[in-house]
């Protein structure tokens, strides 16, 4: 490979870090922070309606962001995407926001749906001890913890295949490199666009060596 095709590699990889970092960021923010309000407003938390018509909302919004495919969604967020990038479309800053619109859904999803697997009684002897909601979700935080990083660790290797897909809009990254490399005859660049591949691969392969060392540790603290 030349020095040039190696310079490239460093740009793909840096792009691909660059919106694996900005996407996990907020994805663990809202991810979570819409998982917990799935929660709390649902029937078993709350007698109040209003907060079961808040909690209908937010499922069925969840539930179609989540169920777009991701190429579609980029061409929908189009105009939203304009304006946060301040009119740039292409390259990593313009793949984030559908990135994350896509990404964050199917997280909320599976935060949702390890709190459910806490036992109810358990906050029920909370809030009969006086415990404010804020306390209940710190404690349920702590509870669920292994099962939500091991949750994100799935949603991050999901992000990954998107960040893929994002080739569509010239998203950048090792995934369109490897694509740009791999449509050429000469095996030079072949071999640039298999090594693209293989750094996506270890990249994935890290990620989920590092939850499985992360939930160990947690479960044998």
């Amino acid at each position: 490979m030349t020095a040039y095709d190696w310079q490239l590699i460093q740009t793909g990889l840096f792009e691909t870090l660059y919106m694996i970092l900005i996407s996990a960021i907020f994805i663990s923010v809202f991810g979570t922070l819409i998982g917990f309000l799935l929660y709390f407003t649902n029937e078993q938390n709350t007698s109040k309606k209003y907060l079961h018509v808040i909690n209908q909302i937010i499922s069925a919004f969840v539930n179609i962001f989540r169920s777009i495919p991701f190429v579609i969604l980029i061409v929908i967020m189009i105009p939203v995407t304009l304006i946060l990038t301040d009119g740039q479309m292409l390259g990593a800053n313009g793949a984030l926001p559908p990135l994350i619109v896509s990404a964050t859904p199917f997280y909320a999803r599976m935060v949702y749906n390890a709190l459910l697997n806490v036992p109810i009684g358990r906050n029920e002897a909370l809030r009969s001890l006086g415990a404010s909601n804020l306390k209940i979700a710190h404690v349920m935080l702590i509870e669920t913890l292994p099962q939500l990083i091991s949750s994100f660790t799935v949603t991050l290797i999901t992000l990954i295949g998107f960040i893929s897909a994002a080739n569509a809009i010239g998203g950048g990254g090792l995934s369109d490199q490897a694509v740009i490399f791999l449509i050429h005859n000469g095996s030079t660049k072949q071999l640039a666009g298999y090594m693209s591949v293989m750094i996506i691969l270890f990249i994935v392969f890290f990620i989920q060596i590092l939850s499985d060392f992360i939930v160990k540790k947690i479960n044998h603290s």
